[in-house]
């Protein structure tokens, strides 16, 4: 069966006309995506000679095969690096010097690049304890292949060639799963362990010695914009990272300003948007591990569970617990050690501390079911002495919640105050006299005790089980009683009997 396509025709050519720059008619030829992937299988061979051959090179013939590649080398590099040049509209003239000038000295970088590759395999193999030699890293290793590309693109980058050095790294990109652009600078010794994923961005510089696992992101953290909304471009956007540096998987780094210092360590999954001093390691919190033993018991029902913690990092470098975005990490530190001071290990771990810009009135509240603790901003304004007391004064809430266990307990009762002494503030009161704004809020529920008439006002609706608490306490040794369950009465009615039981 065929097809009226001449119908489409038309319609296509007017898109042509409309939609200006997608368009590449009556000008100069562009780079050619697939001429240049042969330029870099080419580049591989003249950069490992044997290694990328499908026949075996004699060494008495290196010589001359050596030249001949240059020669074609030469004369494909100089017709795509031209039409690269072309494509800004330059003076043909002046182009054609530049282009020149550019082979030239590109190739004359062949012998350096080399050097530097030595140096990649050579950190690939010392840092791969599955590596068992170094025809084998050069042969089947992604990232042998990602860096050599990327280090030829980078010398065409710095030579101010547009266009061809992205094409040769996404090229590499599609090839490996291993994105680096071309701008990135990088020192010896590079090592990118699987590679799967690995992201380098334009800006980052990066020292030698350094090894990244699959997943890693070294990318920008935001991207400024000029007075007409338009990114700028051309400014610092990506991390550094210093010498003797490993990154494991899935490790994402952000941010023109972010630098990562020497001989530090970077765990798998972490997320940084700030720098890290040298010798530290960043880790996420130790998570507990729940090992189910299979065996014949297992079927019948009872599972035997051990919890492996994760194993202590090492004692000569600073370690930087990863927490969640918005908690401020020196407060945080402090409350775990005084947790962990009155042996509560278990709070300390999800303990948090946070600040909190929609607490007016409220000076902090803390939440035993997550281990936060949120502060009003408004106290670093007072002194950090209020900081302190507050920060106490709510730990002290998640101390006597932890103590109690499942028992409950009056929210500023003994257990509380038991708490506040053991945190060295034994006179603290219930409520703060701090300069906050005060905030009163209109009641919009109304509810009363069918038992004993007590109206209760709330802001909020109640939950729906919600019980008088003094006639469950009298009647009902505590325990919740549907009896004594709070009943709905209309507002207007509400506030009129709470406004006459304050007149009696």
């Amino acid at each position: 069966m065929t097809s009226d396509y001449s119908k489409f025709v038309p319609e296509l050519l007017k898109s042509y006309r409309d939609l200006g720059g997608l368009n590449q008619c009556d000008q100069t030829n562009l780079p050619s995506k697939r001429a240049i992937g042969q330029i870099c299988e080419e580049f591989l061979t003249l950069l490992f000679p044997g290694f990328f051959d499908s026949e075996a090179v004699p060494a008495s013939e290196l010589e001359m095969l050596t030249t001949e590649r240059l020669a074609a080398m030469n004369r494909e590099l100089y017709k795509q690096i031209a039409m690269s040049f072309q494509c800004l509209r330059e003076d043909s003239d002046d182009c054609l010097k530049q282009v020149t000038s550019v082979v030239t000295d590109f190739l004359g970088t062949l012998p350096e690049i080399r050097s530097l590759l030595k140096t990649d395999v050579e950190a690939a193999y010392e840092g791969d304890p599955a590596a068992t030699s170094i025809e084998e890293i050069i042969l089947s290793y992604p990232c042998i292949e990602a860096i050599a590309i990327q280090r030829l693109a980078h010398q065409l980058y710095r030579l101010k060639v547009p266009i061809l050095p992205r094409i040769m790294t996404e090229w590499a990109h599609s090839q490996t799963g291993i994105d680096i652009h071309p701008g990135a600078t990088i020192g010896p010794y590079f090592f990118i362990d699987h590679g799967t994923g690995v992201v380098i961005g334009e800006t980052c510089v990066i020292g030698s010695h350094v090894k990244i696992y699959d997943g890693v992101t070294l990318g920008a953290r935001s991207f400024p914009k000029d007075e007409d909304g338009r990114i700028v471009k051309g400014i610092k956007r990506h991390p550094d990272v210093e010498d003797h540096v490993t990154i494991y998987a899935n490790a994402i780094i952000l941010g023109g300003e972010t630098t990562i210092g020497a001989n530090s360590t970077i765990g798998a999954n972490a997320f940084l948007m700030n720098s890290v001093q040298p010798n530290s390691l960043v880790a996420l919190e130790d998570l507990d591990h729940k090992i189910v033993v299979k065996s014949s018991e297992t079927k019948k029902g009872k599972v035997s569970t051990n919890k492996v913690k994760n194993a202590e990092p090492s004692a000569s470098k600073e370690v930087v617990v990863l927490l969640p975005r918005g908690v401020d990490a020196e407060l945080t530190a402090l409350c775990r050690q005084m947790a962990r001071e009155l042996e509560l290990p278990q709070l300390a771990k999800r303990l948090t501390v946070s600040w909190n810009g929609r607490l007016t009135s409220t000076a902090g509240n803390a939440n035993h079911h997550n281990g936060q603790i949120t502060l009003n901003p408004r106290l670093r304004e007072i002194s950090e002495t209020e900081v302190s007391r507050t920060m106490r004064h709510e730990l002290a809430h998640l101390i006597a919640y932890t103590r109690a266990g499942r028992r409950r307990i009056e929210p500023h009762g003994p257990e509380w105050r038991q708490a506040c002494v053991d945190l060295g503030i034994p006179d603290e009161p219930r409520c703060h006299d701090l300069p906050l704004p005060r905030r009163r809020q209109k009641p919009k529920h109304a509810y009363q005790c069918p038992n004993c008439l007590e109206v209760l006002m709330r802001i909020r609706p109640l939950k729906r089980h919600s019980a008088c608490y003094a006639c469950c306490s009298s009647y009902n040794r505590g325990r919740y009683g549907a009896r004594f369950a709070y009943e709905t009465i209309p507002l207007q009615l509400g506030i009129q009997l709470a406004q006459e039981a304050e007149i009696c």
